[in-house]
């Protein structure tokens, strides 16, 4: 009678696995085609940024004020989604600024482009 009972507990188990198993399969194929930042929505920075930026940035005689001057931009490049647009310009400015003497400057300047790169995804090139 114990055998009869372990056949009958080892008959439900199987099919009970092989269900969750195939329940298991469609829910991960359709979370592979779901993008989390599909949720978000872009936020628009371009016109957020003061007039004369890059301009500005690169004119600045103290390593303080360019810093200050990125960090605006870090602060709004650090949406998890940004709008597509012309960054050309900006990511031009910073990569002189990974130039710059100043290392604080430099680093700086490199977080606010992987911020870019980060937020527009596919759309940053």
């Amino acid at each position: 009678s114990s055998a009869s009972k372990n056949a009958l507990a080892s008959s439900q188990s199987a099919p009970a696995s092989s269900i969750d198993q195939a329940s298991a399969a469609p829910a991960s194929s359709a979370a592979a085609d779901v993008d989390p930042m599909d949720f978000f929505d872009p936020v628009e920075i371009l016109s957020k940024l003061p007039n004369g930026w890059c301009e500005k940035v690169l004119a600045a005689p103290k390593w303080q004020e360019k810093k200050e001057l990125i960090d605006g931009l870090i602060e709004l490049a650090s949406a998890p989604k940004l709008a597509s647009g012309d960054y050309f310009e900006v990511v031009k400015t910073l990569k002189r600024l990974a130039n710059d003497s100043m290392v604080v400057v430099v680093s700086t300047a490199v977080i606010a482009v992987g911020l870019l790169a980060r937020g527009l995804r596919k759309e940053f090139s």
